[in-house]
């Protein structure tokens, strides 16, 4: 009988200790069961609306036009017109600039006047050669000298060439850097040109973004210059991502109407919610 209480205390301290471990083992498995449901949560409402735009950081684009150029000359000659004033519009083909070529005209009648001399002294160096009467030495001078008159007419020919300046596509012009009665310096822009056909939109967005923004993705547009909003859609994204920012452009253009959208002008943009969701 004395050895009998130590047992039962024995089995009652062992006794506790199965129902405390039971007891932690609840609470650890409903503590775990209450994480996981809030991260199955969390990650349902990340998935049914992964980018609200009204918390997120605005998209921005900016408008840029489809053709541009700076037109140049290597003609040093009088400006005697200039067919457009900056900001006009113009079509395919319109006289730009003209310049006085008067000189260049005379040189080309020179050349080619000295063309058609050694042209028929190729033709008597041929003729001789065949009688016997003349020599290779002769004949291979001629034809050198129609070559090079040749040559220096073709060049002039060249200068001409340039001495009349037309629009290679439709647009406006966005700059204009000479003036009539001025020479311009060789090589120097003398009018800058954009076409206002097709604008494009330039967009700079998350890259994670590519993996649901595809070509055909829509959205709108606001530009802050006209204070209206257009459709656009995306056409191709860029070939770069950056590294620091992790951000990608993407190329756009407008879906509808666009007649008053400069190039230059910028606004935010707004993806559809649709696209955000798949």
């Amino acid at each position: 009988m004395q050895q009998s209480a130590p047992i039962r205390s024995h089995d009652h301290d062992l006794g506790n200790n199965i129902v405390r471990n039971w007891l932690l083992l609840i609470v650890i498995f409903a503590f775990g069961m209450g994480l996981q449901s809030s991260v199955a949560q969390e990650a349902t409402k990340t998935s049914t609306d992964q980018f609200d735009l009204k918390t997120d950081i605005p998209i921005r684009g900016i408008v840029k036009a489809s053709a541009r150029a700076e037109l140049s000359t290597e003609i040093s000659a009088r400006v005697t017109k200039i067919g457009f004033k900056e900001g006009q519009l113009f079509q395919k083909g319109d006289l730009l600039i003209a310049f006085d070529c008067r000189r260049q005209n005379a040189e080309l009648a020179s050349r080619k006047a000295l063309l058609k001399e050694f042209s028929i002294n190729l033709r008597s160096a041929v003729y001789l050669k065949k009688r016997n009467a003349g020599n290779r030495h002769d004949l291979d001078i001629a034809r050198a000298r129609v070559k090079k008159a040749k040559a220096d007419a073709a060049s002039t020919q060249a200068q001409l060439n340039e001495c009349s300046m037309y629009a290679p596509f439709s647009g406006r012009i966005a700059s204009l850097h000479i003036h009539e009665h001025e020479i311009p310096a060789s090589g120097k822009p003398l009018l800058s040109i954009v076409s206002m056909q097709e604008p494009q939109i330039e967009i700079v967005v998350p890259s994670s973004w590519l993996s649901w923004l595809k070509s055909g993705s829509g959205f709108k547009f606001h530009i802050h210059e006209t204070g209206k909003s257009y459709q656009g859609q995306m056409i191709r994204p860029g070939a770069v991502v950056s590294t620091v920012s992790h951000t990608i452009k993407i190329f756009a253009r407008f879906s509808g109407n666009s007649k008053d959208v400069l190039p230059g002008m910028s606004g935010t943009v707004e993806f559809e919610k649709w696209l955000m969701r798949m």
